[in-house]
């Protein structure tokens, strides 16, 4: 029966996120409301799973408990941080430069003069810039506008290297 939940959650997930339209808004950088929905899902399967631990704890044995209890607090945690990604993960950038926000590291802004070198790593699917100051902006692949940060980079002058098991690539 449990099997049967979750295979229709998984269909209703995956229909409701290839029906959404990839938004687009010209210099921000927001997460689609995929990751939203990744988050109420998981949510939700640890409160069915919370609820069939209360239901059937007097038949269970002991290493079912662990394993349930290890499960919900694995679905609570990613629903966390993608809810959290989702709800404050925000940028914007500009002629003048780049304002990101992260739940993580807080804000962060910056000029175009400020940066001295951006990669790609493709193994994280995450673009970092490299500041003067020492600091690092990470650019998830997953970002909406993330391709239009990254050609407004290259127009701004920035080549973009990519890392891929110590070789590295520059493009232009």
């Amino acid at each position: 029966m449990e099997s049967i939940y979750v295979g229709i959650l998984l269909i209703i997930m995956i229909i409701v996120i290839s029906t959404m339209k990839k938004l687009k808004r010209n210099g921000e950088l927001f997460y689609q409301r995929w990751l939203m929905w990744l988050g109420i899902g998981t949510i939700s399967y640890a409160l069915f799973l919370i609820y069939n631990l209360a239901v059937n704890y007097p038949s269970l044995k002991k290493i079912e408990i662990v394993l349930s209890l290890s499960l919900i607090i694995s679905f609570l945690f990613v629903s966390i941080v993608a809810l959290l990604e989702y709800n404050f993960t925000k940028g914007e950038f500009g002629k003048y430069g780049i304002v990101y926000k992260t739940p993580w590291s807080g804000t962060k802004r910056y000029s175009w003069f400020n940066i001295i070198k951006v990669e790609y790593n493709p193994i994280a699917n995450w673009y970092i810039f490299y500041m003067d100051d020492g600091e690092k902006m990470r650019f998830s692949s997953y970002l909406s506008g993330v391709d239009d940060l990254i050609e407004f980079t290259t127009a701004m002058g920035h080549d973009i290297e990519v890392i891929a098991k110590g070789l590295k690539l520059k493009f232009h």
